[in-house]
């Protein structure tokens, strides 16, 4: 990993502007910061402190979810990774001209067929830890191997590191999983998020050597890059759709290799949103 470009991706914050659902001009509102690499669910204090006298009076049993512009954000996915994926869903060149991202927290009406249920902010780190079990699996194979023989002290520096916006921790524990394994990862686990619609790959480390983000994309995303050329995914231009990697735009010949290792989330997952369409060089709401 390239230090550098590590403490770049964890020393990023996402302002979080939050206002209660059906509020009058006279309802408080709230701010809170939340980590790139970090998950919504985890950082409710501060709206249950500001909101949950209110709520308690009017539900009987509130559960809490977030919405943008209407729309239900999935607490499953990393802070940075929503926040690309609103750019890309507003055609916005920047994301980080979104903030302080304003959203809608909600104890009603939960939209259980658009979004996964949370309890409360264990479950988000249970899910965690889930998460990088599937990214492990992917790498070295049987997690049990891996992960498994990670001590307790190694296990809760996994989940603090994500929690509290840790780089150096997320590095020692990565390091200590690959000495674990004993042998060199053989694929890479990745979240691609194509027009808000989220899947998942499996991408061989001999495949990844090879590869730029321009033959990534040709390969895996061909609905919307088929057509490129040899040498237009060695090109240093950005192509004609958006393409978002924590909260930067690569071009297309940036390493895919150098991708996976250096701008990874805490999950171990390389997240890449993808959306249709030219991006607007302003922000225009």
């Amino acid at each position: 990993m390239e230090k550098e470009a590590v403490q770049l991706v964890w020393s990023g914050v996402v302002v979080i502007h939050c206002s209660l659902v059906g509020g009058t001009p006279g309802t408080p509102t709230c701010y809170f910061l939340v980590p790139r690499n970090g998950y919504l669910g985890m950082h409710t204090t501060t709206v249950m402190n500001t909101f949950g006298a209110i709520v308690k009076k009017e539900i009987e049993e509130p559960q809490l979810w977030f919405s943008y512009e209407s729309q239900p954000i999935p607490w499953h996915i990393p802070m940075g990774v929503i926040l690309d994926r609103i750019a890309a869903r507003k055609h916005i060149y920047d994301p980080l001209s979104l903030l302080p991202l304003t959203i809608t927290a909600h104890f009603s009406n939960f939209p259980q067929d658009k979004i996964c249920k949370f309890k409360d902010p264990a479950a988000v780190t249970a899910y965690y830890g889930h998460t990088i079990k599937s990214a492990i699996s992917v790498m070295y194979g049987n997690h049990d191997q891996v992960y498994g023989r990670l001590s307790p002290r190694s296990y809760t520096q996994v989940t603090d590191c994500m929690s509290h916006n840790d780089p150096e921790g997320f590095v020692t524990t990565t390091v200590k999983l690959k000495n674990i394994a004993g042998r060199p990862l053989t694929k890479y686990p990745v979240s691609l998020h194509v027009d808000g619609v989220s899947s998942y790959l499996a991408v061989g480390a001999e495949e990844a050597q090879k590869l730029t983000l321009g033959g990534f994309l040709r390969t895996f995303v061909p609905s919307l890059y088929e057509a490129l050329t040899d040498e237009e995914v060695k090109s240093n231009e950005m192509g004609q759709h958006m393409v978002y990697i924590q909260s930067t735009r690569p071009v297309l010949s940036t390493p895919f290799e150098w991708l996976c290792e250096n701008l990874c989330c805490a999950d171990h997952f390389l997240h890449v949103v993808v959306h249709k369409g030219p991006a607007q060089k302003e922000l225009t709401v």
